[in-house]
């Protein structure tokens, strides 16, 4: 909008300039350097800001830019940008500044960085020298940080009261970000040891102070510590409501750190509330995050809590390969609350596998230096393992003394659990009103939280305990349980169709039906006699497997024996159904006596590459963006190698055979004409190929085909494809190409 003529110049060029300019005047140069830093400055474009000052060997300029800068990249989790900006400063100039060395030592403690313990010791007697108390207080926050990671709760105190007492010195009834940081260092402490309603009040505090300060950031992080209070007081709405205000206040900066470790609260929330799908989602999302900004200590808690999910879905393949990553991260950081954690976890997954002598070994050597908490966690672990060696005495006095542990906090989740687990191991030693007394307490502690959840899970860990248990408030806790095992079944096929972070086991049963006959029982092909010899039971299984209703005998009888008399369909079926359990094993046919139905048993854990193509294609349906519809479409038509159950036949089979080719078809079509679309030329040519091998005479195909070449420039494929189509019609049907596609030829010719 300018008057005159201007000439826009190649980047090349503008370079070719400064060079020369610096060659003839580098005084000028250095002059431009310095004032358009700090324009950058000025427009708070920091990291343009810092190259320049670096250019121009302005260290002092680059510690006041670290200060005017950090607030802004605190809030948005830039924590890592900052601590390589004092690493690139002089050491001999560091030595001058102290109070840039303590912000590495504390932002490097917020990344989980433990090794800055050193740098904050060291820089903490020159600052008592001096007494410069205000740089003093802010490191003794940061120390008390660190402290707590490495399990120094105590020293983590001192530390935070200290730094408390020395802010109310230098900044009397003056609103401080270390006084808030303080109050709620002291509200952790509290935590720790159980006192909840305390740490609370510290937390609140805390939280007025920051809000005074219009400090959003430090409020969202009191507003996670409060959340994570509630879950354990078993208030999960309000813990869901504090995580929430967490999340928002730290979405409002882009501050992806920070999300991150609230993203992690927030899925062992979910998780503890029985929403594992949720809770997936959301871990998965935590870890992301996470590796993005580069924080181990968030990943470590983030594979950890991942691990707790797969565990109670008893996906033990996949909670050890979470917990080993944990573990792996954990061990860079020195997280010794996290370690401790990961190896109770683990021996309680080898406790549920039943392996017992492992576990055993593995428990003996944690007892040393532990919370009130920890040990009261670690006597669960050694109660449950005794009670799962057939030892209920033990288990009475382990359990016993954990509940005296978890009983001096306010460990209302803890509790339920423990409730639960003393009324069965009571019931194992004949105290049988002791037992009832404890189930009472779990049922009464369960209705103070908000979900039910916590009370089916626990005993879900010792149902088999429950099964035998005639009191009628035991025996429906039982059937709690049982539907709570169908639901957990079904969420690890669910896990297994999304896919995950880590991969799950392999189902109990796999089921291949399109384009052969197979079925894997634990990954080894079933070939018992009782299978491969008698047609029949196949189909009887197959038939079952096919129907989502369930089936009377006379409705399976008019499919697979249709001319038999009453009598010969009795002695048939009940044959057929006897070598189909010994087969594949009892479970797999449920027989509901109430209506005289059979079905095949959908609880199980399974794979049937017909469910998988028809839930690749559902997704593909309601994807939004191309390339995810495209990546669906792919992934599920892989599945359909062939028609479904070959060399079988019956009404029943055929319908359901033309109708998945069908769907076949048309989903193949669908993902050509959007490759197409999307310039992926080859995968439309293999749609169209594909199509023409199952229907020679498919007009579709052809075109699709045809468009594809001739988008490529490939005029004489695409002319052969036409001719293709010509031959294929007239050789068999004596048929032209429809009008639709002679057009189409003479378009694209």
């Amino acid at each position: 909008d300018l008057p005159g003529n201007w000439v826009r110049y190649h980047h090349l060029f503008r370079d070719f300039l400064q060079a020369k300019l610096q060659q003839i005047n580098p005084e000028q140069v250095r002059d431009i350097r310095a004032k358009l830093a700090a324009v950058y400055e000025q427009r708070h474009d920091w990291d343009k800001a810092q190259a320049l000052y670096y250019q121009l060997g302005n260290y002092e300029a680059i510690v006041n830019l670290i200060e005017a800068s950090r607030a802004t990249f605190g809030d948005t989790g830039r924590f890592r940008t900052l601590i390589n900006w004092i690493d690139s400063l002089p050491a001999d100039f560091l030595e001058q500044h102290v109070q840039i060395k303590a912000l590495k030592g504390f932002l490097a403690i917020e990344l989980g960085d433990t090794s800055a313990m050193e740098l904050l010791q060291e820089i903490e007697g020159p600052l008592r020298e001096r007494d410069e108390l205000a740089t003093l207080a802010r490191i003794l926050m940061a120390r008390s940080t660190g402290h707590r990671i490495l399990r120094r709760y105590q020293d983590s105190f001192e530390d935070a009261q200290e730094a408390l007492r020395l802010i109310d010195q230098v900044e009397p009834d003056k609103p401080s970000p270390v006084k808030a940081g303080a109050l709620r260092q002291i509200g952790l402490h509290l935590y720790d040891k159980g006192q909840m309603d305390e740490a609370q009040q510290y937390y609140d505090q805390s939280l007025a102070i920051y809000e005074q300060l219009n400090d959003v950031s430090g409020g969202a992080m009191v507003y996670l510590n409060k959340g994570m209070a509630y879950r354990l007081q078993g208030a999960y709405q309000k813990a869901e409501q504090a995580y929430q205000a967490a999340i928002d206040r730290w979405a409002t900066y882009k501050n992806v750190i920070r999300q991150a470790n609230v993203l992690n609260s927030l899925g062992v929330l979910q998780h503890t509330r029985g929403d594992y799908q949720r809770a997936y989602r959301t871990l998965e999302q935590a870890i992301e995050y996470a590796r993005q900004i580069g924080s181990v200590r968030i990943q470590a808690f983030a594979y950890a809590s991942l691990g707790d999910v797969y565990k109670d879905l008893a996906a033990f393949v996949a909670a050890h390969r979470s917990y080993q990553e944990a573990r792996q991260l954990a061990e860079t950081i020195q997280s010794n609350a996290l370690l401790f954690y990961l190896d109770l976890v683990e021996i309680s997954c080898w406790r549920l596998e039943q392996k017992l002598v492992q576990a055993q070994a593995a428990l003996d050597n944690l007892a040393e230096g532990l919370t009130p908490y920890e040990q009261g966690m670690y006597q669960r672990e050694c109660g449950l393992l005794a009670l799962a060696q057939d030892d209920p005495a033990a288990a009475f006095a382990h359990l016993n003394s954990a509940q005296a542990c978890l009983g001096q906090g306010e460990y209302l989740t803890e509790q339920v659990q423990l409730a639960v687990y003393l009324a069965v191991t009571a019931v194992q030693l004949d105290k049988l009103d002791f037992a009832r007394k404890q189930l009472g307490h779990a049922n009464y502690l369960a209705s103070q939280i908000d979900n039910q959840h916590v009370l089916v899970a626990a005993a879900y860990e010792v149902r088999s305990w429950f099964a035998d248990w005639n009191e009628p408030q035991a025996q429906q806790l039982y059937q709690q349980t049982e539907s709570l095992h169908e639901t957990n079944t079904a969420q690890r096929k669910l896990l297994r169709q999304q896919g995950s972070a880590i991969a799950l086991a392999p189902p109990e049963f796999k089921i291949e039906t399109l384009g052969n006959i197979q079925i894997y029982n634990n990954e080894v092909e079933v070939t018992s006699a009782e299978w491969q010899k008698h047609k029949i039971v196949k189909a009887l299984f197959f038939l079952l497997l096919s129907h989502k209703r369930a089936l009377t005998k006379e409705e399976i009888g008019v499919e697979l024996w249709p001319d038999a008399s009453t009598k010969l369909l009795k002695t048939a079926f009940k044959n057929a159904l006897y070598r189909l359990r010994v087969a594949l094993g009892k479970d797999v046919i449920y027989y509901d006596e109430v209506l005289g139905r059979y079905s095949f048993n959908r609880v199980l854990d399974y794979v049937w590459d017909v469910e998988q193509m028809q839930h690749g294609l559902d997704n593909a349906a309601v994807a939004t963006d191309a390339s995810t519809k495209l990546s669906q479409y792919t992934d599920a038509l892989a599945h359909y190698n062939g028609e479904y159950l070959p060399l079988m036949d019956g009404n029943w089979v055929e319908s359901m055979r033309t109708d998945l080719q069908r769907r076949y078809q048309q989903a193949t079509l669908d993902c050509g004409l959007l490759a197409l679309q999307e310039g992926a030329y080859q995968l439309a040519a293999n749609c169209g190929h594909d199509l023409i091998r199952l229907d020679p005479y498919d007009e579709e195909a052809y075109r699709l085909l045809m468009r594809t070449y001739a988008a490529q420039g490939k005029r004489a494929q695409m002319h052969r494809q036409y001719l293709a189509c010509q031959q294929a019609l007239m050789d068999d049907l004596k048929l032209a190409p429809s009008t639709q596609t002679q057009e189409l030829y003479q378009q694209l010719r």
